[in-house]
Order: C-alpha cells, then sequence, then structure tokens
C-alpha cells in the first residue's frame, strides 16, 4: 500500500488540500474541496492517506510564497505523469513550459500537440496538480478559461502574475 503525506493551504479564501508521496506532489484539490477529491484522480484503494506537516513543508512554504506574491514559480518536485493517458501527459508537459505571466490559446496547444482542442480541454479539466502545473495560463478563443477551480480562482491566479499598475 502506498502512503500519501497530506496538508492544506489557503487560496484566496479557500482551503484546498495537497497530497505528495516520496516522489512529490501528485494531487492539488479544487478550491472548498476536501480531501477525498483525490478519489476522483486515483481510484483503487492501494492508498493510505496521512498528515505529515514536516514531510509536506517545503511544498506548503513554496505554494504560500506564490500565492503571497512572493515567487514567480513552484518549482516542486512533482509524482504525477502515472496519471492521465499519454495525449494528456503530452498536454500537461505542454503547458507546464508555459512561463509566468504569459497565456496561450487551447487552440495554440492542440496546434503544438497535434491534438483537437477537446482533447486538450479535456486534459486541462482531469489534472491533478492544477495549481503547480500552471492551467490558469491557458485561455479558449473567448478568453474565457476552461479550467476546474472555478473562476474566482483561475482570476485570483492570473491577477496574481498580471497585476493591474
Amino acid at each position: 500500500m502506498q502512503r500519501l503525506y497530506w496538508d492544506s493551504v489557503h487560496v484566496n479564501g479557500d482551503k484546498i488540500f495537497f497530497t505528495i508521496d516520496n516522489h512529490g506532489l501528485n494531487f492539488v484539490s479544487s478550491p472548498g474541496q476536501g480531501v477525498s477529491q483525490l478519489l476522483d484522480f486515483y481510484t483503487n484503494d492501494h492508498f493510505e492517506y496521512a498528515k505529515n506537516s514536516e514531510r509536506s513543508l517545503l511544498y506548503r512554504k513554496t505554494i504560500k510564497n506564490y500565492l503571497r506574491g512572493k515567487s514567480t514559480d513552484l518549482d516542486l518536485p512533482t509524482d504525477f505523469m502515472s496519471y492521465g493517458s499519454d495525449e494528456e501527459r503530452l498536454i500537461w508537459n505542454e503547458i507546464a513550459q508555459i512561463p509566468f505571466g504569459e497565456l496561450v490559446t487551447v487552440s495554440d496547444l492542440a496546434d503544438q500537440s497535434g491534438l483537437g482542442p477537446d482533447k486538450v480541454e479535456s486534459a486541462i479539466s482531469k489534472s491533478p496538480i492544477w495549481l503547480v502545473l500552471p492551467l490558469h495560463r491557458v485561455t479558449d478563443r473567448n478568453g474565457r478559461y476552461p479550467y476546474r477551480t472555478g473562476d474566482a480562482t483561475r482570476d485570483f491566479l492570473v491577477d496574481l502574475e498580471h497585476p493591474k499598475k
């Protein structure tokens, strides 16, 4: 049985949970959802969960610094690539390359990956680590975001990277 360690931070007034294993971050819940949302992504019962603040300290501090605008990256070890299809992982890798403060369209990602826009939007909605994988940097043709966390959190993250002057 694999052990997952969980902890939480606040994003724009909402609590989010995250889990890590021995290799890195593997899940971030949607704001206001419990850690049980993990079961929507990792459906088998081969996990046991434990809160371990010492083990999660680097992740918690790094996420908090980013959310407070003190850092422009979330360079953390991750371990989520065993989840998802080959196509989803391809799209997630493309999204991981989008620099801080830049936005790309779903169409751009579809062209880069050779997959259709529907596949790109599906991969975005299925990402288990929405915060560290910068999904908020992807828009559709109309400037909207195909994003599983909801508008308030997405807008918060975009504003964090594009402060109003």
